[in-house]
């Protein structure tokens, strides 16, 4: 059961918060907010609707695009609500204070629940997660949270203290760091090789807090509660499938620019997967290598002079998309037309609501306004010319976003092929010194 004033589909609520976004340009920092809400009693799903449908409309309003849904396939029927960081009418950012659920928002939902017959909510804090973390995780690849747990799994039967630990983690590269929370107590925090910031013991879940590895290290238990296996992660043989051949190839020769990046994949597998290497920087340019090859194989591309000539292509392309993208904010509505068909389907919502209620002299009213702004405005000539424009808008920045991606490889593999060059130019200036 979905709800809410972004829209009925998935792609339909994300471009609504962009084209929100784009209109105050406020596209980056924090993107939208996530709540959860269960319900412990047996509660219909109907009815769990309607209370998150009154929660949405008193707390959010108008103010900010917002959708919600509700789920059954848990313990509890619970609900989410995902709304918008950027407020549709000001253009103000929402902002989000430690304690501002127990101040604001609870008794909102306390006296919704209670007047339709359910309990108070007893409110379950969670920590917020980093979301290149998250999307990290969603896409199957290893995150820093990751690494470090692997890193404790791997060093706990070989230390005898959490001193021990620290040390041992300190030659493998990482910074680390001791601290005090006032919530979470004594605390390490972990940065790793190559990473940006810290993780702190307490963010890497059970078995990972300072009393975790201290009881882990004194009983020798290398694996967590949820017997997390400490290895090196392989990658897979079939990374070069016959699916990556060009078309109308039965068989694939590599050029001798090719052969390069797939001997350098082959290397550096072999190192990590025989070798149970600790420096995850290897781990990262295999990853980085095997997308160098499948693209330089799927797209044919058999030499350096083929790299610049795809960049060059790709450059174009996005120019002749952004020439196009800037016609189409050219022809945007205007102003008067804009508030208007905003206005228009702020009351088609009001409407719909006013009728379900059984409120017949606001439906009227809210009707007739309607009405007035019908006979000033061709508000469906306007609607489906927006929608069409929406429509064009959005396949630009898919198609862009692809184009980016393409142009981020061609990067990676002009890099490998540039750090290969350094490295052969410091061999060639450490056999001059010695001639």
């Amino acid at each position: 059961m979905l709800g809410g004033n972004a829209g009925s589909t998935p792609k339909e609520v994300y471009q609504t918060m962009l084209d929100t976004k784009e209109e105050y340009g406020k596209k980056s920092g924090r993107q939208g907010y996530h709540f959860v809400i269960s319900f412990k009693e047996d509660a219909s799903p109907e009815k769990v609707f309607e209370v998150m449908q009154e929660f949405c409309q008193e707390y959010l309003g108008e103010n900010y695009d917002y959708v919600f849904t509700v789920h059954t396939d848990s313990a509890h029927i619970h609900a989410h609500v995902i709304f918008n960081s950027v407020s549709r009418l000001t253009g103000l950012k929402y902002h989000y204070k430690k304690g501002d659920w127990e101040k604001y928002i609870q008794p909102v939902t306390d006296r919704i629940c209670m007047a339709h017959g359910f309990e108070k909510f007893e409110y379950e804090g969670g920590e917020s997660r980093d979301y290149g973390e998250w999307k990290r995780e969603q896409d199957g690849k290893r995150t820093w949270k990751r690494i470090v747990q692997d890193d404790i799994d791997r060093l706990i039967k070989e230390v005898a203290s959490v001193d021990g630990l620290c040390k041992a983690l300190a030659l493998a590269g990482y910074k680390i760091r001791q601290g005090d929370s006032k919530v979470h107590g004594r605390y390490i925090a972990f940065t790793p090789t190559g990473g940006e910031k810290a993780v702190r013991s307490y963010q890497l879940g059970k078995g990972y807090n300072l009393q975790d590895i201290e009881r882990r290290i004194k009983d020798k238990d290398g694996l967590t509660q949820v017997d997390r296996a400490a290895r090196i992660p392989r990658v897979k043989s079939s990374a070069f499938s016959k699916e990556g051949l060009p078309a109308g190839e039965t068989a694939f020769y590599p050029s001798a620019y090719q052969y390069y990046y797939i001997r350098r994949y082959c290397q550096n597998t072999v190192l990590y997967q025989y070798q149970n290497t600790r420096c995850y920087s290897d781990i990262r340019e295999t990853e980085e290598l095997a997308r160098c090859c499948r693209y330089l194989i799927r797209n044919n591309i058999r030499s350096e002079k083929a790299v610049q000539e795809r960049w060059k292509q790709l450059e174009a392309r996005q120019a002749s998309l952004d020439a196009e993208r800037t016609h189409f904010y050219q022809t945007n509505l205007s102003q008067d037309e804009t508030e208007a068909l905003k206005r228009y389907e702020n009351l088609q919502a009001a409407c719909a609501a006013a009728e379900k209620e059984g409120r017949d002299d606001d439906w009227e009213a809210l009707a007739d306004e309607m009405n007035r702004l019908q006979e000033k405005y061709p508000l469906e000539a306007l609607q489906q010319k927006e929608q069409e424009r929406r429509t064009k808008l959005s396949r630009l920045r898919e198609e862009n976003a692809a184009l980016r991606n393409e142009k981020r490889t061609l990067a990676q593999i002009s890099a490998q092929r540039g750090r290969r060059n350094k490295e052969v130019a410091d061999d060639w200036s450490t056999v001059k010194k010695r001639l």
